[in-house]
């Protein structure tokens, strides 16, 4: 049975345009090797864009298409790479802000907003 699939997008908060850009791009990479956990191919697709079109950049914001089985190797790739790199995120499930402010220890939280149904 297939899963229901969510975009998710990743925005690093307190960067230049250009830190930004490159910060994005480098989680892009460490996120792409999900695919090779045990759920990791229900991680359908990863992709950058930009915060605005009036910018020069490749983008600043990563879009993620994903499944539920994939949110607990999504959140602990995002965990480490924040605790990691200490920089803070604002993470928005089908266009709606879920967190703001994470930061690497927050992994517990990340799986959490990630797996929360939409409330009517």
């Amino acid at each position: 049975m297939a899963h229901k699939k969510d975009t998710i997008e990743i925005e690093l908060e307190g960067l230049s345009l250009s830190e930004a850009g490159v910060n994005a791009d480098n989680l892009r990479k460490e996120l792409l090797d999900i695919k090779n956990d045990e759920d990791g191919d229900e991680l359908e697709s990863i992709k950058l864009k930009k915060q605005s079109q009036d910018t020069q950049d490749f983008g600043t914001i990563l879009v993620l298409v994903l499944g539920t089985p994939a949110v607990i190797a999504l959140a602990r790739g995002l965990a480490a790479y924040l605790e990691r790199t200490r920089t803070k995120i604002t993470i928005r499930k089908n266009g709606e802000i879920v967190l703001e402010n994470v930061r690497g220890g927050d992994a517990a939280k990340i799986i959490e907003a990630l797996k929360a149904k939409k409330q009517p």
